[in-house]
């Protein structure tokens, strides 16, 4: 047999054997497999073979099981970053579910921009930054400062072709104004860049490949209407119990004279995860809850679905899969991305609302009878927190989103000017309410799994719990087959069992055992 004909037989049975591993990382003799005939290995003791020879697979089949097919990834994750970042899990949970959009292949694509802004001394450098360091860095690109005219040129193609912005997050710290509304960041923002531009007096094309998930920081800048389409705002948490938080974190480190670190196996376990495509049963019972008196639900709503499917890739190696190979989002999936999106919105019709804008609009909601022109609110009332005129660009949007009127009336000179007040059929304190999954009333069949049987220990104090083989329905996420735990009357499936006990009993959490296969149940 020639050695062509023995490597295609190789590369046959890497097929056959359906790897769950992406072997891109390093490279397999395909050849030195066929040689000792493929076809008498057990595809379901491949990986076992595969682990004896290549001590990488071991190493990845290690990470797999003990990071990736954790039911509480997401968790794992935030509680991680706590070590470097105090308070601010919503924050946190926000920037780690829109960095995690980097996996997902059928996205829109600008659902994972984020734009932080909250003010100037509040940290939100160092809250992205901390946050961000949890990312393998080969998929995180970092700046402080950057123009628009790099953003024309950067990765060029025709020098870098194999590079690619798809999969990468990358984050641009304090942007300004002018870059931020900027037409060619505005494009970066939407797709891929394809720009012709003239060189010594001739026009040169230049193509960047990809679309990155972009997140960035700002105080002050105030992004125009179609920025505002294309990113999701984020503030911190301003109070003064996380100003205590802080000192009092900075104090016990101190104190200790430690730096904490971020534990190397999590971070190097996320880059055996591979860009997916992700199927949601459920997403036609989703949008009836969504308000659609606002124009802005054509994007919002897509950017939901978006999220769902972010939390569906990063928890990739725990999902079903459907017949063409996308996976199946989950209940869970659904309420990490609702708490999300009660993050980011605060009021019912997701206007998204920079911390100037909020402030502002809080003397309108403070006294309703308030109303004026730039000149009086500023002068007379005392808006001077901004500029007159960064006032009247913040007016202006406010009244572009339906919370604020305006109206011509005469000055005292008896010349036209514009009145502002707050528009009669705003709501301030009517919030944002999305269902929970069990309130959706899902009843979607997804793909039981192929695994064989397993044995589940929750150890929980109050009530016995015991995994049954039976036809039933998870009452979280409605799942209709596969192994379910009972709880008394009530079963869930295998991943809402874990959120459930570690929900009622978070002091226990050590002690969950991780459901294995038994053919797989030792890596030695």
């Amino acid at each position: 047999m020639t050695d062509e004909k023995e490597a295609k037989r190789g590369r046959d049975f890497h097929i056959l054997a359906g790897q769950r591993v992406d072997n891109s990382s390093f490279t397999l003799n395909d050849k030195e497999i066929a040689i000792r005939d493929p076809y008498n290995i057990d595809p379901e003791n491949f990986d076992l073979f595969m682990m004896e020879k290549y001590p990488e697979y071991k190493e990845k089949m290690f990470l797999i099981r003990n990071v990736l097919q954790q039911p509480e990834l997401f968790e794992i994750l935030l509680e991680e970053v706590g070590k470097k970042v105090v308070g601010e899990q919503e924050a946190i949970r926000v920037i780690l579910l829109c960095s995690a959009g980097r996996f997902v292949e059928n996205h829109q694509v600008a659902s994972y921009n984020l734009l932080v802004n909250s003010e100037s001394g509040t940290g939100k450098d160092y809250v992205v930054s901390k946050t961000l360091e949890i990312i393998p860095s080969k998929y995180y690109v970092r700046r402080t400062r950057i123009s628009p005219t790099v953003l024309t040129y950067w990765h060029n193609a025709k020098y870098e072709p194999d590079w690619t912005w798809d999969g990468q997050v990358f984050y641009c710290e304090d942007i300004s104004e002018s870059v931020l509304n900027s037409d060619v960041f505005k494009v970066m923002c939407s797709n891929g860049s394809s720009a012709t531009v003239t060189i010594k007096q001739r026009a040169v094309d230049v193509e960047v490949k990809g679309k990155p998930v972009i997140i960035t920081t700002t105080a002050s800048a105030t992004p125009n209407p179609e920025m505002i389409r294309r990113m999701v705002l984020l503030q911190l948490n301003e109070s003064v119990n996380q100003t205590t938080e802080i000192m009092k974190r900075h104090a016990e480190l101190r104190q200790t004279g430690e730096l904490p670190e971020y534990d190397p196996d999590l971070i190097k376990a996320q880059e055996l995860l591979k860009r997916v495509k992700i199927s949601i049963p459920f997403s036609n019972k989703i949008y009836p809850h969504f308000p659609n008196e606002n124009i802005l639900m054509r994007t919002n709503f897509p950017r939901f679905l978006d999220f769902i499917a972010a939390s569906t890739a990063l928890h990739q190696h725990q999902r079903k899969q459907d017949e063409k190979g996308f996976y199946i989002a989950e209940g869970r999936d659904y309420e990490i991305a609702r708490e999300c999106f009660l993050t980011l919105f605060n009021n019912k019709y997701m206007i998204p609302l920079t911390s100037n804008q909020r402030r502002l609009l809080s003397y309108f909601e403070t006294n309703p009878t308030l109303k004026g022109s730039v000149t009086q609110l500023y002068n007379e009332q005392g808006i001077k927190f901004i500029t007159d005129r960064a006032l009247e660009t913040n007016l202006k949007q406010l009244v572009r989103y339906g919370i604020l009127t305006t109206q011509i009336e005469k000055d005292v000179l008896n010349r036209d000017m514009v009145v502002y007040a707050i528009n009669k059929s705003y709501a301030h304190n009517q919030k944002l309410n999305l269902p929970t999954f069990q309130e959706l009333d899902v009843n979607v069949a997804i793909p039981a799994s192929t695994s064989s049987e397993t044995s589940l220990n929750l150890n929980t104090e109050d009530t016995e719990v015991k995994e049954v083989k039976k036809a039933t329905i998870c009452v979280t996420c409605r799942v209709e087959e596969g192994m379910f735990t009972q709880d008394g009357e009530i079963f869930y499936c295998r991943s809402c069992a874990y959120n459930q006990t570690s929900i009622r009993n978070k002091s226990n959490k050590d002690n969950i055992t991780s459901i294995t296969e038994d053919k797989n149940a030792s890596l030695d």
